[in-house]
């Protein structure tokens, strides 16, 4: 909370002094969060990826672009890959798909590792951005399919997965 005193004078006259008070709250909430990430339907057989679901924590908005899927091995972006939103009451739940129109194998990824970035900037709910690398503060991009480090605690937490 800041206040400050302030008189007018108009070349003439002053007028009487006034005080103006201003009390910033910080904004309400907590930035949104990738609460999971599942292959196919999560089981453990993959020998054919068809989906990649991504459920957040809460209902977000995003952004054509927020979502980006490369090769590991070339450092190629994917492209012809379809994105639905899936979303419940309380959540937002988007499904990558990946079309045999558009060249995939089977309606599946090729053989290959695979990189899945969320740009924190392009995803936000309630004002925020998204906590991407789940420190607690809005920003970072999420990224499934690599080693990361998280900044809380220097842990380096596996997340290498062959697609």
């Amino acid at each position: 909370m800041a206040s400050f005193t302030y008189e007018v004078f108009d070349g003439t006259a002053h007028s009487a002094p006034a005080t103006v008070t201003i009390d910033v709250q910080p904004s309400a909430g907590v930035p949104p969060t990738v609460e999971s990430v599942r292959i196919n339907d999560g089981s453990v057989q993959r020998s054919m990826v068809t989906s990649l679901t991504i459920t957040f924590n809460t209902v977000v908005t995003y952004v054509n672009g927020a979502f980006r899927l490369e090769n590991k091995n070339s450092g190629v972006p994917l492209s012809g890959w379809t994105l639905t939103d899936i979303s419940s009451d309380n959540k937002t739940i988007v499904r990558i798909a990946f079309p045999a129109a558009a060249g995939f194998v089977g309606s599946s990824l090729a053989d290959g590792s695979y990189l899945l970035t969320i740009l924190a900037e392009d995803v936000a709910a309630a004002g925020h951005s998204l906590d991407g690398d789940n420190n607690g503060d809005a920003g970072g991009n999420y990224g499934f399919g690599r080693r990361r480090t998280t900044s809380s605690a220097s842990l380096a937490i596996a997340m290498v997965i062959a697609l």
